[in-house]
């Protein structure tokens, strides 16, 4: 890099020293370009600036549309989404207005669309990809990125089939050129994820095999761990769990060859949740205090680890600890504003183990914290199941009215939802001794009155 800035910076002497207006605009875009490949943003955007004004000064389109678009890869490498957009729109609107070669503006579509992709508009992303693909008939390479690019819009929306289509169409792009290469990985490794969510197992296999031979030539340790990450859901899915947690574990001593925590407590937790299914919870929450010795950042993955913790102490049947585990995942996810349903899960399984304690009041206090949340995102469902424990906790205080009127209203939301006449019957039965009893009550009261 320091070598090519060198070759830059000696071009740009050159140029102000002949007074080469042009040829000191292209130097300094130069310049800018090298500081954006070695990441040095602030200083390329300083120097793409100067270059944007002498070319405005000499009116030099072409030279503008190229700083635009430098300009917007230099803002997507800051993440900042919105002024790449920008930036590439600039571009574009000058593009279509000279000659330009298409490939050329085909880029600059394309790069605007992964800008909007992570800008969080996956529709106008498509269409800014849908235009880049139009405009690169003839480049098998450019399309090959393009339609990559596609398939992870598709993938982020959830829409597993067009995900699917798109990267089979990057793979089959890319199949003439010659050389490994990491985007090809990342596509047969995205398509086997997708594979896996349609439940094709085999064929999800088949793709994450050659995603990982790939990375393997590569040398890449994060794309190889993620590929071992990505096989052991697959085995996963197979229910062949000790091909599963040994794949967990060869993405785990990647990152611990490559110093990357993060990504050692994600296969921690893995393994946990395999052996928890297992059956083996003891292990399971080796494997989960693992992951959260390692995970001292990130607040989303710390409050899964401490709500699997929750779950297996009570599967244990060890409540007070299963408690204290969904109380320290409700007081980190209280600080996260996305958290707030998984927040009500975490208080209605605390009022469970509470119940199990003996600690009625308190477990009480938990569920209808649970159901005030659950009300507010307007979860019927997870209202219903909150209904149904508070009634379960009323029955054991001996306080039938309550126990009876929770048990009616989750059985008047379950009534609205489809696939609940098993948990409506059960919740029927459950109703049955608390209303004896206060129709008992209400006889001998009867009786005490004559």
């Amino acid at each position: 890099m320091e070598q090519a800035l060198s070759v830059c910076k000696k071009a740009l002497a050159v140029s102000i020293r002949e007074g080469n207006e042009n040829g000191t605009a292209t130097a300094y875009g130069n310049i800018g370009l090298a500081l954006k490949k070695h990441g040095d943003f602030q200083k390329a955007l300083v120097t793409l600036r100067r270059a944007l004004e002498m070319n405005t000064n000499m009116k030099n389109e072409e030279g503008l549309a190229k700083i635009y678009k430098i300009i917007g890869d230099v803002y997507h490498g800051m993440k900042s989404y919105d002024q790449a957009v920008d930036a590439y729109q600039t571009a574009i609107d000058i593009q279509v207005k000279i000659p330009c070669v298409e490939s050329t503006l085909a880029l600059s579509y394309a790069q605007m669309g992964v800008s909007l992709q992570e800008q969080g508009n996956p529709e106008q992303a498509l269409h800014a990809l849908d235009k880049a693909l139009s405009l690169n008939v003839k480049i098998g390479e450019a399309q090959a990125h393009v339609y990559y690019n596609i398939g992870c819009v598709y993938y982020h929306m959830g829409k597993s089939s067009k995900a699917i289509d798109a990267f089979q169409q990057a793979i089959a792009f890319r199949q003439g050129i010659s050389g490994v290469n990491p985007e090809l990985a990342q596509s047969y490794q995205l398509m086997g994820d997708q594979l896996l969510k349609l439940g094709l197992q085999t064929a999800a296999w088949v793709a994450c095999e050659k995603a990982l031979a790939i990375n393997i030539k590569i040398g890449n340790e994060e794309a190889l761990a993620m590929s071992y990450n990505t096989f052991a859901h697959v085995y996963l899915a197979m229910k062949k769990y000790s091909k599963s947690v040994d794949a967990y574990q060869k993405a785990i001593d990647i990152n611990i060859t490559s110093g990357n925590q993060q990504g050692q407590s994600v296969n921690y937790t893995n393994i946990g949740f395999v052996l928890e299914r297992q059956g083996h919870l003891k292990q399971a929450l080796m494997q989960y205090n693992k992951a959260l010795e390692l995970n001292t950042q990130n607040r989303s993955e710390r409050v899964s680890i401490y709500f699997n913790i929750g779950k297996v102490y009570a599967d244990m049947k060890e409540y007070s600890q299963s408690v204290d585990a969904y109380q320290e995942a409700i007081n980190i996810g209280e600080r996260i504003s996305s958290a707030q349903d998984e927040i009500a899960l975490f208080y209605n399984n605390m009022g469970r183990s509470l119940d199990e304690l003996g600690e009625l009041e308190r477990a009480l206090c938990a569920l209808n914290k649970a159901l005030l949340i659950n009300v507010k995102s307007g979860n019927k469902k997870e209202q219903a199941n909150n209904y149904h424990n508070i009634g379960s906790v009323y029955c054991k205080m001996d306080e039938n009215a309550q126990a009876v009127d929770a048990f009616r209203k989750a059985m008047a939301i379950m009534q609205g939802i489809t696939g609940t006449d098993h948990e409506q019957a059960l919740l029927h039965a459950q109703m049955t001794k608390p209303l004896l009893k206060l129709t008992l009550r209400k006889a001998q009261d009867t009786c005490n009155m004559h």
